[in-house]
């Protein structure tokens, strides 16, 4: 697999990102690359339309892939924040 994401374009996984995520229209957080050190995980956001979602998180389930919904992180942050970076498609 070709890593597409730059060290210097990644961003470690805050509350407030969350909030900015959730609030210009992203759902969904999947895991992309996970590495051995959590910290180095590479997670991307997903914007997908409301009446696609459900078959969204089919698809990941079946491919069995990680994946957060933004709101579900951003209650549950301060118990149980996740681990990684991740590039933000707005910038």
């Amino acid at each position: 697999m070709v890593n597409q994401f730059k060290n210097d374009d990644m961003l470690e996984i805050s509350k407030s990102l969350l909030e900015e995520a959730l609030g210009k229209g992203y759902q969904i957080m999947v895991l992309q690359i996970r590495s051995k050190d959590p910290n180095q995980n590479m997670w991307v956001f997903k914007k997908v339309q409301e009446e696609q979602l459900e078959k969204y998180i089919v698809k990941l389930d079946a491919a069995q892939a990680t994946y957060h919904y933004i709101f579900e992180a951003i209650e549950d942050f301060h118990y149980h924040p996740i681990s990684g970076k991740i590039s933000l498609p707005w910038q």
